[in-house]
């Protein structure tokens, strides 16, 4: 699963202060068939997921790998979708259940190969740990939720200005000849996150999504709610000419956008707050290398103004280390929990049929080679 051009990386569904914000249904719009997997921790759903998408790439298709927020080393799901095929995991924070068994939605228990009077030896253990980790998850929610609210009293001591009319005039004639045609878009719009505060630390895609655009547009901005209304105009701007599009959330904010992505045009908006530091600043690569486009970078400050005054400074200043502090909290409760789902793996993996389960595994590689198992 090397090749750039044939695999995409994003994450589906994030942990923020509003909980865990799935954007799923909009990436599995459009499917024939999705294989919903069941079964506990230790049960091998991501190790299947992850054997599947390999023998698919071998075998010449697309994927776009979906990485779990709460263990970016774990494939939550795969999408082949120049097959119209799917397998991903049903189970919580993203439980889903068939909307449409048997006609799209295929369900696959891995539960049926456990032993249960192993698990029933160590019953109390694993609801002790199972309680723990939803207990823990709250813990993280909370703390994101106040770095929000601290995030929020923050930009309310700055008075900003924004000539919001200027700058979409601004855009407009900046704009107006990167949109062609006005024809009806080849794919739906997707959400997605390409950056995140994952157990292992921070953690990003967008790099790999940057190499995939042929051109666009890079803004700079100190007040991420100014570079979200950009990028939101920006898209309306392109959906009117008929554009599909990719929105790419903020973690923190799943409200705002971090940047937009033209898959058919390969062109790629973003934000962000310092002069970007890639080789050749203004260039933008594809994949392989090749210079095929200018990806050039403008500075927002001039469309709007923002001031605080000096009173407020020292608690603007106060505010910003509780935010950091917050977030660390979090991160170290993430994890936490990353712990306490491993320990909880091991009770799971003890009591698994990987016998059976091996037979499973080549079955289901079959079916996705013949092209999936409704068909």
């Amino acid at each position: 699963m090397q090749n750039k051009e044939k695999v995409s990386q994003y994450f589906p569904g994030a942990i923020t202060y509003r909980g865990y914000v799935s954007y799923w249904d909009s990436n599995l719009e459009g499917l024939e068939q999705i294989y919903i997997l069941k079964g506990g921790p230790g049960t091998g759903k991501a190790t299947l997921i992850r054997q599947i998408a390999e023998a698919m790439t071998e075998a010449g298709h697309d994927a776009e790998l979906l990485w779990c927020s709460s263990d970016v080393r774990s494939l939550d799901g795969v999408i082949f979708r120049d097959a119209g095929l799917a397998i991903l995991d049903g189970t919580a924070p993203h439980t889903r259940d068939p909307k449409y068994p048997g006609v799209r939605d295929i369900l696959v228990d891995l539960g049926r190969y456990w032993d249960r009077e192993v698990l029933q030896k160590n019953r109390k253990e694993i609801i002790s740990l199972t309680d723990e980790n939803k207990a823990l998850y709250q813990e993280v929610y909370d703390q994101l939720k106040k770095a929000r609210d601290f995030r929020m009293r923050r930009r309310g001591l700055y008075k900003i200005r924004l000539d919001e009319r200027g700058m979409e005039g601004w855009l407009q004639a900046l704009l107006e000849d990167q949109f062609q045609g006005n024809k009806p878009p080849q794919e739906p719009s997707r959400h997605r996150f390409y950056t995140l505060m994952a157990p292992q630390g921070p953690y990003s895609f967008f790099d790999e999504l940057r190499e995939r655009a042929r051109g666009g547009c890079c803004f700079l901005a100190d007040e991420p709610e100014i570079g979200s209304k950009v990028l939101t105009h920006i898209a309306k701007m392109a959906q009117a000419k008929g554009c599909g599009l990719w929105y790419c959330h903020s973690d923190q904010e799943p409200e705002e956008l971090c940047a937009i992505y033209l898959p058919e045009e390969k062109l790629l908006f973003w934000q962000t707050d310092q002069y970007p530091d890639y080789e050749e600043k203004l260039r933008c690569k594809c994949g392989d290398g090749e210079e095929t486009g200018i990806c050039r970078v403008y500075r927002l400050d001039s469309w709007y103004r923002k001031q605080i005054n000096s009173r407020n400074q020292l608690e603007s200043d106060f505010l910003t280390t509780a935010i950091e502090d917050a977030k660390k909290r979090a991160q170290k409760l993430l994890n936490d929990n990353k712990k306490i789902h491993d320990k909880l793996e091991t009770y799971y993996i003890k009591a698994m049929d990987f016998d059976a389960m091996k037979k499973e595994k080549e079955g289901l590689i079959r079916e996705f080679l013949s092209g999936g198992g409704l068909r």
